[in-house]
Order: structure tokens, then C-alpha cells, then sequence
């Protein structure tokens, strides 16, 4: 009899542990993470006068359970928090907003934030700094003459390009450069480490490294000061020409006889933006050529050479203007270049353009995002697999089509727009059932292809462009192949 109780008891303390082990790990699986991209906020030099200084972190909970916070501390009472009184469901974002109040609090200073949660046992912490500058009488004024400098063309063999931008102090006060912040490694910056006196100089010297960075570019410094409004923007811009092994990789496609890094251009941005993409292009022929386009729309702008040499190679850019477009979605432009050698030959190619135009998300708070629309693709990719063309009255291809369908559904909390749903290419027929989604409704995505229209192998993308600040612009890969 005893014997039997141990073997029940023993089997009750099996079961007991594997319903322990198995409750642990659902526990461990199911947790939130605090995630916070930039922890440290540097507000520069502020003044005593000016008062509070306020910075909103953005707080992502990056688990898959809600996140609670508890509270949230500062190392000092010059430093107040506020923070969400509702958890943070997963996937989504919070604010937590730090005062800092620099009365009494002169010279350079960095404070701590503590949030304490049920992400972790250990508090996460977040870090202010900056430099209070209690100003005597007067004010500093930084001043230069170009705050752009455009290094034009520059040899990629040249390695580093330089420019010393002068600035001067037109206050009444000593001006002071706190530190100078590169907008990325590529761009090298130095500055005048001593206080600049009223009407005297100092310099912030910029480095660009070129080398292995052929092609245009465009970058910014911020400079940070005493000055009341604390910082200023300088830029350098220029165009790296490639040394001539990095030239023969990149030009990796043709237009009649020139050589070029791509013949096709995608751009998003939104109404009221600007924007420029360029490649090289290369007169491979023996003969000089004559460049010119027809049919170009009122919102592009092409910068080409009109004469090319014989191997000359020159820059080739496409400028797409928002300005007077009003409407949302897919715009595809064909432009036509006529290419003209000496001898006489014409060849006209068609360079298409293709342009997104998108919601401005810039406008949006972290709370509209957090309560937008979110697409849900039932899946991105399409394969049709081999289509036989069924032969008609005689022998010609049937016109019948093959169709597949995707489910599109609004996962969001606000509705879903649907821009626009298309394709560059004729062959693939698009329908969807409706273009507005209310949030946790579906829609219907039906692809067609017609077998005949296909003469070995198929493959572009049905683009959608909508109102998912995530990804406003979704592709969708199409694949089919030509039977027998």
C-alpha cells in the first residue's frame, strides 16, 4: 500500500511541475519591452531667463504584452516627468515628457529619469544634459555670410573635401559654440573651442570624405551655441565624380548609345515636396550625340547635356515638383529622349518615371499614429506558376484570364484609404472591391493576367500606395511563366 502512494505522489509532483514549467514559459513569452531610440536628449545651452526646457521621449513597447508604468522619477526637483496613466499596448508608442528648469541651476548639467514598470525589476532610465548659460548683459549673435557651401565637382581620388565657414560675432556678447553635430560619419566637423568676441571671428570646419561615395550629396551640420536661438544649420553639397573602375560598375544599362546607372525613376514623397534623383551617363559610341525630350509633364524638370562627346560623361538628373499636385496615389510618366548622333542616326528611348505621392506623416502626433490605419497584406507575392494559352478558333490565343486573390484588412483605428492600385505594366489587371476600410475590415485584391499576353516569363509588382504612416507604399510581387 505504501509503495502504491509513492508512486502517486510521485506522478501528482510530475504533473504539479510540468503545469509550473508550462505557465513559466506562457509568463516569460507574454511580456512588454521598453525601447526608447534616442535615451539621451542634449538640449545645448539654454538660458535661466528663457525658463522651463521641455523634451518629449517616445516610448515604444517592443513585447507582446501591455506595459504598464508604474511612475516615473527624476534624480532632482528641478526635473519634473509625466508619463501615460494608461498601459501601452504592444506594438504601440507613449510619451513621457521631462521639464527641466534651469533657475539656480547655472553651468553644465545632466539628470537622470527613472521609469519604473512592469517590463523589468531594474528601472529604465533616460538622461537630459545641456549647459545653462547665465547670460551677462547682452546678447551673442552668430553670423555667416553663406551658410551653404556647394563643393561642385569633386574628384573621387581627391579623397577629403574641406571648407571653413567664417562666423562672426555681430552681438554685444561673448558667442560661444557649445559642439557641432554631423548629420552623419561621412561629414567631419571642427569648430573654435574659445569664446568668439563681439565682432571677432571663429571658424566650424566641415571635412566630407569622399572616397567610395561617388554621386551627389547633400549634408548638414548643427551647430550648437549661446546664442538665443541656441542652434544653427550650415550645409555642403556637391557631386563626387567616380573613379573610373567605380564608373564601369555603375553603369550598368543603356539607352541607345549611352551607358547609364538606370534607365527607370521611382520617387515618394508628398504634395508640396520637391525632390531629385540623378545618375551618370556615358557616350560609349564614336560619334558625338545631340540630347533632347519631348513630352515632358509640367511636374518634371530634366537636367541633361545637350551635346555629348564621344566617351564624355556628364550628369543626367529628374527633379519632381509636388507643388501644383493636389491628389494621392501612383503617377507614371513616359518621358521620350531623342538621341541624335553626328552622322545623323535618330533613336528615341522611353525613360518611364514613376512617382508616389503620399500623405504628409510629418504633420502627424505620435498619438495620431498610434491610433491610425494600419494595411494587413494576407500575403505579398503572387505566383501564378506556368500558364498554358488554350487555343482558340484557329489556333489564335484565347483571351481568357487567369485571376488571384489577396485580402486586405484595416488593423488600425482609423479608417484605411487605398490611393491608389495599380501596375506599370498593362498586362496585369487590377480590381479591388472598395478603396475605404474601416478599422478590422476586409477588402478584396483580384490580380489578372492573361496566358497570351505572356511570351516567356512574367514578373512585376502591383503597387498600392495608402494612408499607413508605417508603409504608405506596398509592393506586391507577381510571377508567371509561359507553358506550351
Amino acid at each position: 500500500m505504501t509503495k502504491k502512494v509513492k508512486t502517486i505522489h510521485g506522478f501528482t509532483v510530475f504533473l504539479l511541475n510540468c503545469f509550473l514549467l508550462s505557465g513559466f514559459q506562457g509568463w516569460a513569452q507574454n511580456k512588454p519591452v521598453i525601447t526608447v531610440d534616442q535615451p539621451v536628449h542634449d538640449f545645448g545651452s539654454i538660458q535661466e531667463k528663457d525658463g522651463e526646457a521641455t523634451h518629449t521621449f517616445v516610448v515604444k513597447n517592443t513585447g507582446n504584452a501591455p506595459l504598464i508604468i508604474s511612475q516615473v522619477v527624476a534624480s532632482c526637483g528641478c526635473t519634473t516627468p509625466q508619463w501615460p496613466d494608461k498601459p501601452i499596448e504592444a506594438g504601440r508608442t507613449g510619451d513621457i515628457r521631462v521639464s527641466f528648469n534651469p533657475a539656480g541651476q547655472p553651468g553644465a548639467f545632466e539628470k537622470t529619469i527613472h521609469i519604473y514598470s512592469d517590463a523589468s525589476s531594474e528601472p529604465y532610465m533616460l538622461t537630459i544634459k545641456g549647459n545653462v548659460d547665465l547670460q551677462p548683459e547682452g546678447e551673442p549673435v552668430f553670423t555667416v555670410d553663406e551658410p551653404v557651401f556647394d563643393f561642385g565637382l569633386i574628384d573621387e581620388e581627391d579623397i577629403d573635401a574641406i571648407h571653413v565657414f567664417r562666423v562672426k560675432n555681430t552681438g554685444t556678447a561673448p558667442l560661444i559654440i557649445s559642439h557641432v553635430q554631423s548629420s552623419c560619419g561621412c561629414t567631419e566637423p571642427e569648430w573654435t573651442k574659445d569664446p568668439i568676441a563681439p565682432g571677432k571671428m571663429g571658424d566650424v570646419v566641415i571635412t566630407y570624405v569622399a572616397k567610395n561615395r561617388p554621386g551627389p550629396f547633400t549634408k548638414n551640420v548643427t551647430v550648437y551655441t549661446n546664442e538665443k536661438k541656441f542652434r544653427q544649420r550650415l550645409t555642403i553639397k556637391g557631386d563626387v565624380i567616380p573613379v573610373e573602375r567605380n564608373l564601369a560598375r555603375a553603369l550598368s544599362d543603356t539607352v541607345g548609345i549611352l551607358q547609364i546607372e538606370h534607365k527607370s525613376f521611382t520617387f515618394t514623397l508628398h504634395s508640396g515636396q520637391n525632390q531629385t534623383q540623378s545618375v551618370w551617363i556615358k557616350n560609349f559610341s564614336g560619334e558625338d550625340a545631340t540630347l533632347s525630350f519631348a513630352n515632358t509633364p509640367s511636374c518634371l524638370t530634366v537636367e541633361a547635356p545637350g551635346q555629348l562627346k564621344s566617351g564624355a560623361v556628364e550628369r543626367f538628373k529628374i527633379t519632381v515638383s509636388g507643388n501644383d499636385v493636389h491628389t494621392k496615389g501612383r503617377i507614371l510618366h513616359r518621358l521620350e529622349w531623342k538621341i541624335i548622333t553626328a552622322s545623323g542616326k535618330t533613336r528615341v528611348e522611353t525613360i518611364p518615371v514613376a512617382t508616389n505621392f503620399v500623405d504628409d506623416f510629418s504633420k502627424m502626433t505620435s498619438a495620431e499614429k498610434q491610433d491610425g490605419a494600419e494595411m494587413q497584406l494576407s500575403e505579398a507575392m503572387l505566383d501564378f506558376g506556368i500558364l498554358k494559352v488554350n487555343r482558340g478558333f484557329l489556333g489564335l490565343g484565347s483571351s481568357k484570364k487567369a485571376s488571384r486573390q489577396i485580402t486586405i484588412t484595416n488593423t488600425g483605428k482609423s479608417p484605411l484609404e487605398l490611393h491608389s492600385v495599380s501596375c506599370d505594366d498593362p498586362r496585369l489587371l487590377i480590381d479591388v472591391d472598395k478603396k475605404t476600410l474601416q478599422p478590422a475590415e476586409s477588402a478584396t485584391l483580384t490580380v489578372s493576367l492573361t496566358p497570351a499576353d505572356i511570351h516567356q516569363s512574367f514578373a512585376k509588382d502591383a503597387i498600392i500606395i495608402c494612408n499607413d504612416h508605417r508603409e504608405p507604399v506596398r509592393n506586391i510581387s507577381v510571377h508567371a511563366e509561359r507553358g506550351k
